[in-house]
């Protein structure tokens, strides 16, 4: 069964990975000034004040400048990439570990890409009436909150302190919910949105002149699947309908884009997302989970996926 594969030693030995590689990617993006110094620098009062000064200004760009930041990021893309398959690893051992079932959609069943334009209204009706009417509710609400979103490439726009402080807020009020440590859980977190490569990041705002996102999304393609698997929200995003539409979208390009067997909503929140229309894959469908979580390095999103729309109009 899927059990053998939760062996401690491949569960440690993964999450060891992630955490010194990932870590170290991080550290040298954000002291890589100071590191220079370090090695090429002469050890002078004035050089030290110095690189104080350029290390200080290289923090703040990276916290305020998407371009300062993608920069940094291309530099490491090639090791991000390889180390993606870590990161599924680690979640597909996370759903058998914790005895709880991966949430996907099988696209591939649906036949659905060649309804041009209409591909969200004929998914729509691929599920059984609870869940259109879920989703008809959450539109409703979506539009009566006044949500507007914007899509983006995680390589070239990502802008660490909207997304971040998004990242701090949500998971402060999840861990009130599990009882699980907040230091542990937003360094996981942290480090994914850091080193998942060629990721979509979905920004939803609260009015049509709100600066500062409510919440985000990452989507990845990998292969022959794409995942829906990071969602973090402000308090005040909470009953926006903004979770549903994320889903939908999330669904909808699964079904557009070309060779796509399954849109995987990765573990947690089952019964919400089995709401919204997703299967379940038990973590002893050893098969079908490896499927869900493929050994191999993420595309790039063709860029009419990007900006698609499923309830709104995408900004670009």
């Amino acid at each position: 069964t899927g059990a053998s594969d939760a062996n401690p030693i491949v569960v440690v030995t993964a999450t060891l990975t992630l955490i010194i590689v990932g870590l170290n990617v991080v550290l040298l993006t954000i002291f890589l000034p100071s590191l220079l110094f370090f090695f090429f620098a002469p050890r002078l009062l004035p050089y030290v004040v110095a690189v104080c000064i350029v290390q200080t200004l290289h923090l703040y760009r990276l916290w305020k400048d998407p371009d300062h930041l993608a920069f940094y990021r291309w530099l490491s893309l090639p090791l991000r990439r390889l180390l993606l398959p870590v990161v599924m690893l680690i979640c597909r051992l996370d759903s058998i570990r914790e005895n709880e079932p991966s949430l996907y959609l099988p696209c591939d069943d649906l036949q659905l890409n060649s309804l041009v334009g209409k591909e969200k209204d004929a998914l729509l009706m691929t599920f059984r009436a609870s869940v259109r009417r879920r989703h008809k509710q959450m539109e409703q609400l979506y539009h009566a909150s006044g949500i507007r979103r914007k899509s983006i490439y995680s390589e070239s726009k990502l802008n660490a302190s909207e997304v971040i402080p998004l990242i701090w807020q949500h998971e402060i009020r999840q861990v009130k919910e599990n009882g699980r440590s907040f230091i542990e859980e937003f360094i996981k977190r942290f480090l994914v949105m850091m080193i998942v490569p060629d990721g979509i990041l979905d920004l939803y705002y609260n009015s049509e002149t709100s600066s500062k996102p409510i919440a985000v999304q990452m989507s990845i393609l990998q292969g022959d699947i794409l995942h829906w698997f990071m969602y973090f929200a402000a308090d005040s995003a909470t009953k926006s309908g903004i979770w549903f539409q994320g889903v939908l979208l999330a669904m909808t390009r699964g079904v557009i884009v070309p060779n796509v067997k399954h849109v995987n909503g990765q573990c947690h929140h089952v019964n919400s997302k089995r709401h919204a229309g997703f299967l379940e894959a038990q973590p002893t469908e050893e098969r079908l989970l490896k499927e869900l979580y493929p050994w191999c390095c993420t595309e790039q999103f063709p860029r009419n996926i990007v900006y698609f729309p499923a309830w709104d109009k995408c900004e670009s």
